[in-house]
């Protein structure tokens, strides 16, 4: 089976309190991994927000590994139909997985996750510092199945962050 990644981190430096955005199901689970990181987080109440004129997304494909990741730095209301198209032209290209990075501190994340989860993307973790020093929120598409018994994982989080990932594959893997 293709190779999973768990990505550690490490925090050199004590970081302040964390205002973020993630859909009712990811609350318990981002708290803890928050928690873990020795970051107090708290969540942002749904509150409006100006919607861009376009939504800006970058793409970036690795086909060694064969995944894509987009990267959502400001959200328009095409948001729904450019990722329609974007994971209906990627999973053509035959690819393993194809993940979303969202910036987990802008109140848009909300909206944005719950488009993506109605598509069928799942939890992926949380990357903090990830990009230009900012946390996001990764949701991910695997285009295969795999078995979770050889993903090797060793501290309390990363077994309790495996296991949510894959009661959610199952869920999603049951309605495709």
């Amino acid at each position: 089976q293709r190779v999973s990644v768990v990505i550690d981190f490490l925090n050199l430096k004590p970081e302040g309190e964390r205002k973020i955005y993630v859909p009712e199901k990811y609350r318990k689970i981002t708290k803890q991994i928050y928690e873990n990181l020795g970051i107090k987080a708290t969540f942002g109440r749904k509150r409006k927000f100006q919607y861009s004129s376009r939504s800006r997304i970058s793409l970036n494909i690795n086909y060694p590994q064969g995944t894509a990741l987009l990267v959502l730095k400001s959200y328009g209301k095409d948001f729904a139909e450019r990722i329609k198209r974007k994971a209906m032209l990627l999973k053509e290209k035959e690819l393993k997985s194809i993940y979303i990075d969202l910036p987990i501190e802008e109140p848009f994340t909300m909206e944005a996750s719950k488009v993506l989860m109605n598509m069928g993307f799942i939890l992926g973790g949380v990357m903090p510092l990830f990009h230009k020093e900012k946390d996001y929120l990764r949701l991910q598409y695997p285009l295969t199945n795999f078995d979770f018994s050889e993903i090797r994982v060793f501290s309390t989080m990363a077994k309790r962050l495996k296991r949510f990932i894959k009661r959610e594959f199952n869920e999603v893997a049951r309605d495709r």
